[in-house]
């Protein structure tokens, strides 16, 4: 078993920040002020999808919790959480560090654990 490498970022990963940023000042040499308003807008229906995404991701997770409530298992599985952080620095491609990938993905993983610890809202994760 592979242990996920969190501290300095890798060749690779540097790579692919260098080649995003590469491309992004590539993008700005004919990109002005005018444009920031764009940009905001589409980071604005980003937000918004990531929002629906959680909420989607809780149900899940909360669903997740009244089986385990109902079998006796424990709210947190650390190998299942382990097993998700190196799938997800895996697939990578940047700009985020694999390092800064961990940390959004374990505030998520904390966020969950407690929406599954108090486990009174009623989610289904159908469909």
């Amino acid at each position: 078993m592979m242990l996920p490498r969190w501290g300095f970022p890798s060749s690779v990963q540097l790579d692919r920040t260098r080649s995003f940023f590469e491309k992004i000042h590539d993008m700005s040499e004919d990109h002005d002020l005018s444009h920031i308003e764009k940009y905001r807008g589409e980071i604005d229906r980003i937000d918004t999808e990531l929002l629906k995404m959680l909420n989607r991701r809780a149900e899940c997770a909360l669903s997740i919790g009244k089986i385990k409530k109902r079998n006796n298992l424990p709210v947190f599985v650390p190998e299942r959480e382990q097993e998700v952080l190196r799938k997800l620095g895996a697939e990578n491609s940047g700009p985020f560090t694999e390092d800064s990938v961990r940390k959004v993905f374990q505030e998520i993983f904390a966020q969950m654990k407690a929406l599954e610890e108090a486990l009174e809202p009623s989610g289904s994760c159908e469909g």
